[in-house]
Protein backbone atom coordinates (compact mmCIF):
# COMPACT_ATOMS: atom_id res chain seq x y z
CA UNK A 1 0.00 0.00 0.00
CA UNK A 2 1.13 3.06 -0.50
CA UNK A 3 1.11 6.48 2.38
CA UNK A 4 -2.50 7.69 1.39
CA UNK A 5 -3.88 3.80 1.54
CA UNK A 6 -1.95 3.35 4.91
CA UNK A 7 -2.99 6.75 6.48
CA UNK A 8 -6.76 5.88 5.84
CA UNK A 9 -6.38 2.76 7.20
CA UNK A 10 -4.71 3.33 10.48
CA UNK A 11 -7.12 6.20 11.05
CA UNK A 12 -10.18 5.58 9.90
CA UNK A 13 -10.35 1.84 10.68
CA UNK A 14 -12.31 0.38 13.75
CA UNK A 15 -10.15 -2.46 13.75
CA UNK A 16 -6.22 -1.72 12.82
CA UNK A 17 -4.40 1.60 14.12
CA UNK A 18 -0.73 1.91 14.66
CA UNK A 19 1.02 4.88 17.07
CA UNK A 20 2.81 5.89 14.03
CA UNK A 21 3.21 5.50 10.20
CA UNK A 22 6.45 6.48 8.36
CA UNK A 23 6.17 7.72 4.88
CA UNK A 24 8.16 6.36 1.96
CA UNK A 25 10.12 9.67 2.19
CA UNK A 26 10.90 9.14 6.15
CA UNK A 27 8.04 11.61 6.75
CA UNK A 28 6.98 10.64 11.03
CA UNK A 29 3.25 10.52 11.47
CA UNK A 30 2.06 10.13 14.93
CA UNK A 31 -1.86 8.67 14.86
CA UNK A 32 -2.91 7.56 17.91
CA UNK A 33 -1.36 9.41 21.67
CA UNK A 34 1.24 7.50 23.26
CA UNK A 35 -0.99 6.86 26.62
CA UNK A 36 -3.42 4.80 24.55
CA UNK A 37 -3.39 1.08 23.29
CA UNK A 38 -3.11 1.06 19.31
CA UNK A 39 -4.47 -2.15 17.84
CA UNK A 40 -1.36 -3.15 15.42
CA UNK A 41 -0.55 -6.61 16.29
CA UNK A 42 -3.73 -8.74 17.08
CA UNK A 43 -3.54 -12.49 18.51
CA UNK A 44 0.59 -12.01 19.13
CA UNK A 45 3.01 -12.88 22.10
CA UNK A 46 6.67 -12.10 22.99
CA UNK A 47 8.88 -12.54 26.23
CA UNK A 48 5.99 -14.42 28.12
CA UNK A 49 3.42 -11.62 26.96
CA UNK A 50 0.73 -12.22 24.91
CA UNK A 51 -2.05 -9.30 23.43
CA UNK A 52 1.03 -7.01 22.48
CA UNK A 53 -0.99 -4.70 21.69
CA UNK A 54 -1.13 -3.73 25.56
CA UNK A 55 2.92 -3.87 26.20
CA UNK A 56 3.93 -2.29 22.89
CA UNK A 57 4.26 1.29 20.95
CA UNK A 58 2.82 0.28 17.63
CA UNK A 59 5.46 1.95 14.10
CA UNK A 60 4.25 0.81 10.57
CA UNK A 61 5.80 1.99 7.69
CA UNK A 62 4.64 2.76 4.23
CA UNK A 63 5.94 0.00 2.04
CA UNK A 64 4.38 -2.64 -0.90
CA UNK A 65 5.74 -5.63 1.05
CA UNK A 66 6.33 -9.03 -0.26
CA UNK A 67 4.89 -12.54 -1.26
CA UNK A 68 6.14 -16.06 -0.29
CA UNK A 69 5.91 -19.28 -2.48
CA UNK A 70 6.44 -22.40 -0.71
CA UNK A 71 8.94 -24.46 -2.42
CA UNK A 72 9.61 -28.31 -0.60
CA UNK A 73 12.43 -26.60 2.57
CA UNK A 74 12.70 -23.29 0.81
CA UNK A 75 10.63 -20.25 0.83
CA UNK A 76 10.64 -18.15 -2.14
CA UNK A 77 10.41 -14.24 -1.86
CA UNK A 78 8.64 -12.56 -4.31
CA UNK A 79 8.33 -8.64 -5.34
CA UNK A 80 10.51 -7.64 -3.00
CA UNK A 81 10.44 -3.63 -2.01
CA UNK A 82 13.31 -2.45 -0.38
CA UNK A 83 13.43 0.88 1.97
CA UNK A 84 14.92 3.84 1.61
CA UNK A 85 17.88 5.38 3.96
CA UNK A 86 15.36 8.04 4.77
CA UNK A 87 12.81 5.63 6.25
CA UNK A 88 15.78 3.99 8.24
CA UNK A 89 17.06 7.37 9.49
CA UNK A 90 13.73 8.28 10.62
CA UNK A 91 13.04 5.40 12.50
CA UNK A 92 16.09 5.55 14.42
CA UNK A 93 15.36 8.91 15.36
CA UNK A 94 12.00 8.00 16.50
CA UNK A 95 13.35 4.91 18.19
CA UNK A 96 15.74 7.23 20.14
CA UNK A 97 13.22 9.30 21.21
CA UNK A 98 11.13 6.75 22.54
CA UNK A 99 13.63 5.16 24.52
CA UNK A 100 14.17 8.41 26.00
CA UNK A 101 10.89 8.89 27.21
CA UNK A 102 10.84 4.86 28.09
CA UNK A 103 14.18 4.16 29.60
CA UNK A 104 12.75 0.36 29.69
CA UNK A 105 12.86 -0.33 26.62
CA UNK A 106 14.87 -2.60 25.50
CA UNK A 107 16.77 -3.37 22.10
CA UNK A 108 15.66 -6.75 22.48
CA UNK A 109 12.47 -5.87 22.23
CA UNK A 110 12.84 -3.91 19.07
CA UNK A 111 11.26 -6.67 16.78
CA UNK A 112 8.68 -6.96 13.59
CA UNK A 113 5.50 -7.94 13.68
CA UNK A 114 6.65 -11.29 12.11
CA UNK A 115 8.78 -11.87 15.62
CA UNK A 116 5.09 -11.85 17.25
CA UNK A 117 3.44 -13.78 15.18
CA UNK A 118 5.68 -16.19 14.37
CA UNK A 119 3.97 -19.75 15.82
CA UNK A 120 1.59 -19.15 12.81
CA UNK A 121 3.01 -17.12 10.38
CA UNK A 122 -0.10 -14.52 10.35
CA UNK A 123 2.62 -11.25 9.62
CA UNK A 124 5.20 -11.39 7.90
CA UNK A 125 6.14 -7.29 7.71
CA UNK A 126 8.24 -5.64 7.65
CA UNK A 127 9.87 -8.76 5.51
CA UNK A 128 13.13 -9.74 3.93
CA UNK A 129 13.71 -6.30 2.29
CA UNK A 130 14.10 -4.66 5.88
CA UNK A 131 17.59 -4.46 7.09
CA UNK A 132 17.62 -4.85 10.94
CA UNK A 133 21.73 -4.94 10.48
CA UNK A 134 21.34 -1.41 9.17
CA UNK A 135 18.76 -0.51 12.00
CA UNK A 136 21.32 -1.82 14.53
CA UNK A 137 24.81 0.04 12.92
CA UNK A 138 22.19 3.24 13.84
CA UNK A 139 21.93 2.21 17.85
CA UNK A 140 19.11 -0.23 17.91
CA UNK A 141 18.28 -3.77 17.89
CA UNK A 142 19.95 -6.59 18.01
CA UNK A 143 21.34 -8.04 15.34
CA UNK A 144 25.23 -9.86 14.48
CA UNK A 145 28.74 -9.54 13.20
CA UNK A 146 28.36 -12.91 10.48
CA UNK A 147 28.98 -11.83 6.99
CA UNK A 148 28.44 -14.71 4.85
CA UNK A 149 27.38 -17.72 4.85
CA UNK A 150 28.97 -21.50 6.30
CA UNK A 151 28.16 -23.99 4.75
CA UNK A 152 24.21 -25.38 4.28
CA UNK A 153 24.51 -28.12 6.78
CA UNK A 154 21.46 -29.51 8.04
CA UNK A 155 21.53 -30.17 11.92
CA UNK A 156 17.47 -30.58 12.47
CA UNK A 157 14.37 -30.67 9.96
CA UNK A 158 10.93 -31.31 9.93
CA UNK A 159 9.78 -34.07 12.00
CA UNK A 160 12.89 -34.75 14.08
CA UNK A 161 12.77 -34.92 17.91
CA UNK A 162 14.66 -35.33 21.09
CA UNK A 163 16.59 -33.28 23.46
CA UNK A 164 18.03 -31.65 21.10
CA UNK A 165 15.40 -30.28 19.45
CA UNK A 166 13.75 -29.23 22.88
CA UNK A 167 17.51 -27.23 23.98
CA UNK A 168 16.91 -25.20 20.41
CA UNK A 169 13.22 -24.32 21.96
CA UNK A 170 14.66 -23.06 24.99
CA UNK A 171 16.92 -20.82 23.13
CA UNK A 172 14.31 -19.11 20.90
CA UNK A 173 11.73 -18.87 24.20
CA UNK A 174 14.40 -17.23 25.99
CA UNK A 175 15.18 -14.75 23.00
CA UNK A 176 11.20 -14.26 22.67
CA UNK A 177 9.04 -16.32 20.79
CA UNK A 178 6.31 -18.30 21.23
CA UNK A 179 7.34 -22.09 21.81
CA UNK A 180 6.21 -25.14 23.03
CA UNK A 181 8.50 -27.36 25.09
CA UNK A 182 7.84 -30.50 23.32
CA UNK A 183 11.02 -32.03 21.70
CA UNK A 184 9.78 -32.01 18.30
CA UNK A 185 10.22 -30.00 15.66
CA UNK A 186 6.96 -29.41 14.63
CA UNK A 187 5.03 -27.26 12.10
CA UNK A 188 4.80 -24.59 15.43
CA UNK A 189 8.47 -24.78 15.23
CA UNK A 190 8.80 -24.31 11.40
CA UNK A 191 7.29 -20.90 11.63
CA UNK A 192 9.03 -19.78 14.45
CA UNK A 193 12.34 -20.55 12.77
CA UNK A 194 11.20 -18.96 9.66
CA UNK A 195 10.50 -15.92 11.61
CA UNK A 196 13.86 -16.44 13.10
CA UNK A 197 15.68 -16.29 9.49
CA UNK A 198 13.12 -13.77 8.10
CA UNK A 199 14.79 -11.03 11.09
CA UNK A 200 18.29 -12.42 12.04
CA UNK A 201 19.22 -13.79 9.02
CA UNK A 202 17.92 -10.71 6.81
CA UNK A 203 21.67 -10.00 5.51
CA UNK A 204 21.97 -13.75 4.41
CA UNK A 205 18.78 -14.21 2.79
CA UNK A 206 18.14 -11.18 0.67
CA UNK A 207 21.16 -12.40 -2.03
CA UNK A 208 19.21 -14.92 -2.87
CA UNK A 209 15.61 -14.26 -2.03
CA UNK A 210 14.81 -17.12 -0.46
CA UNK A 211 14.68 -18.58 3.38
CA UNK A 212 14.22 -21.96 4.93
CA UNK A 213 11.15 -23.50 6.03
CA UNK A 214 11.08 -26.82 7.97
CA UNK A 215 14.78 -27.25 8.53
CA UNK A 216 17.77 -25.59 11.03
CA UNK A 217 20.82 -25.49 9.45
CA UNK A 218 24.56 -24.17 10.87
CA UNK A 219 23.72 -20.63 9.74
CA UNK A 220 20.95 -20.18 11.88
CA UNK A 221 22.63 -22.17 14.88
CA UNK A 222 25.55 -19.77 14.65
CA UNK A 223 23.46 -16.57 14.39
CA UNK A 224 21.18 -17.50 17.51
CA UNK A 225 24.76 -18.34 19.54
CA UNK A 226 25.60 -15.04 18.78
CA UNK A 227 21.98 -13.16 19.41
CA UNK A 228 21.53 -15.04 22.98
CA UNK A 229 25.05 -13.68 23.85
CA UNK A 230 23.49 -10.26 24.24
CA UNK A 231 20.56 -11.33 25.78
CA UNK A 232 20.18 -11.02 29.61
Amino acid sequence: LGFKDSYNILTKSDKVSSHFLISEKGDIHQLVPLEFKAWHAGESFWSGKNDINQYSIGIEIVNKGMKLKFLNNKVQVLNINTFSNNIYFALAKLICELKKMYPKIQDKNIIGHSDITAKNLRKIDPGIAFDWKFLNILGHGIYHEIEKRDNNKIIFKLGDKGQNIELLQKKLKKLGYEINYNGLFDKHLANVIFAFNLHYLQHLNITNSQINYGIWDINSEKVLEKITQYIT
